[in-house]
C-alpha cells in the first residue's frame, strides 16, 4: 500500500483545492434616485457604464434587466419599491449583490463658479434581503468656467465623476472580494476552522473531505493542507456555525461507516475541529452504554 501514497496525496490535494477558486458574486448596479440629485440622465448613465465595465474587468458577472428577467422600467423604481422584489432576484442568482449608487451634486456655490459632488454606494444582498456594506468617497469641490452652459456643465461633471467612479468601484470590489471583509457572497460571516484528522484511513479521509466540500452548505474553500505521519491538517473556510459543523460531521462520519460514539472522538472548540480514531488498544476508547430508556 505504501507505493500508492504519493498518488493518494495527489488525489487528496486535488479534492481539497478543486473548490478553492470560488466565482465572484453576480452584481446589479443601479442609480439610487431617492433624492433630487440634479444629475442629468446622460451623466448618471455614463457613470453606471464606467462602473459596470470596471466590475466586469475584475471578474464579476454584471447583470442587466434581461439576465435577471426584470419587468420593463424596473430599474426606474424607487429603492423601496425595487427592494420589495429582491427576493425574486435571488431566485435568478442566489449570490446577487445589488449596488445602489448615489450621485449627489451641490450647486450652492455656482455663482462663484464652484460645484461640489459626492459619489457613494450601498451594497444589498438579494438572498439575505439586507444591506451588507457601503462606501462613500470624499466630497469633491471643483471650479468651472463662469461661462459654462448646462451642456458644458454636464460634460464637465460627467468627466469628473466618471473618473472618481473608478475609485468607488475599486473600493466596492475590495469589500466584495477581499477575505478581510469576512463575508460570503450572500453577506454571511466567514469562519476558518483548523481541522485535523488523526489515524483515519486514506479512504476515510477522501470520503469525508469530499462530503465536506460538496455537501456541506456554506463551503467556501479548503487551503493550507499538510500531512505528517497519521496526522492530516487543513483550514476549512465556511459560513457554517460550529453547531452546524458538529451536526453535519456526525452524519457524515456515520455515512462513511464510522460510529461517532465508539469509533471517533470529535472535538470542536475555538475554531478548531479534531477528528481522531480510537485505536483498538486505546484505554480512551469508550464503552458503548446500554440503552436504559425502556428500563
Amino acid at each position: 500500500m505504501r507505493q500508492f501514497k504519493p498518488f493518494f496525496f495527489s488525489i487528496l490535494a486535488w479534492i481539497m483545492l478543486a473548490g478553492s477558486q470560488t466565482a465572484l458574486a453576480g452584481i446589479l448596479i443601479v442609480h439610487d434616485q431617492q433624492q433630487d440629485t440634479k444629475i442629468a440622465p446622460i451623466v448618471s448613465q455614463k457613470i453606471l457604464s464606467a462602473m459596470k465595465s470596471r466590475f466586469s474587468r475584475s471578474g464579476f458577472l454584471v447583470h442587466d434587466e434581461a439576465s435577471l428577467k426584470l419587468p420593463p422600467n424596473a430599474l426606474s423604481l424607487s429603492k423601496q419599491a425595487f427592494l420589495k422584489k429582491s427576493d425574486r432576484l435571488a431566485i435568478e442568482d442566489p449570490a446577487l449583490k445589488i449596488i445602489f449608487v448615489q450621485m449627489s451634486i451641490d450647486l450652492n456655490e455656482l455663482d462663484n463658479a464652484i460645484i461640489s459632488y459626492v459619489l457613494s454606494a450601498d451594497i444589498y444582498s438579494a438572498s439575505g434581503q439586507s444591506f451588507v456594506s457601503s462606501w462613500s468617497l470624499p466630497i469633491q469641490r471643483i471650479g468651472i468656467d463662469k461661462g459654462c452652459t448646462d451642456k458644458c456643465m454636464d460634460n464637465f461633471i460627467s468627466q469628473e465623476m466618471s473618473r472618481d467612479s473608478e475609485a468607488l468601484s475599486k473600493s466596492l470590489i475590495q469589500l466584495l472580494s477581499a477575505p478581510s471583509a469576512h463575508q460570503s457572497a450572500s453577506g454571511e460571516p466567514i469562519i476558518t476552522y483548523k481541522i485535523e484528522f488523526l489515524d483515519l484511513s486514506e479512504g476515510e479521509q477522501l470520503q469525508l473531505v469530499d462530503l465536506m466540500r460538496n455537501e456541506f452548505p456554506g463551503f467556501v474553500e479548503i487551503k493550507a493542507m499538510r500531512s505528517k505521519g497519521p496526522r492530516h491538517q487543513f483550514n476549512y473556510v465556511t459560513t457554517a456555525t460550529t453547531d452546524k459543523m458538529r451536526e453535519w460531521l456526525v452524519i457524515s462520519l456515520s455515512e462513511i461507516g464510522l460510529d461517532p460514539d465508539t469509533d471517533i472522538e470529535l472535538i470542536l472548540s475555538d475554531g478548531r475541529i479534531d477528528i481522531r480514531r480510537y485505536l483498538p488498544s486505546s484505554a480512551l476508547r469508550p464503552e458503548r452504554q446500554k440503552n436504559t430508556r425502556f428500563q
